[in-house]
């Protein structure tokens, strides 16, 4: 996940042996663990927007096939 912290959007890197999984996804979550975001994981590289979001903390989750596979911390700062 770069950069850390974003301004307005940040990307994610997927490792190769996860683009064979028929099923990628991952959720944007506040503090209290409501889904602000959601979206399929396509491409080796992925974009994710979030110019609208307010500056704070939020939480990434991906799924493989189904389960929580990855959680990771973000920080949303303007510059």
């Amino acid at each position: 996940i770069s950069p850390l912290p974003f301004n307005e959007e940040f990307q994610i890197e997927i490792p190769d042996y996860y683009l064979i999984s028929t099923a990628l996804t991952w959720k944007i979550l506040n503090p209290f663990g409501q889904i602000l975001k959601e979206g399929i994981l396509r491409d080796k590289i992925s974009k994710i927007e979030m110019a609208h979001f307010a500056d704070g903390l939020y939480y990434l989750s991906v799924d493989v096939n189904g389960k929580r596979s990855h959680t990771k911390k973000l920080i949303k700062l303007r510059k």
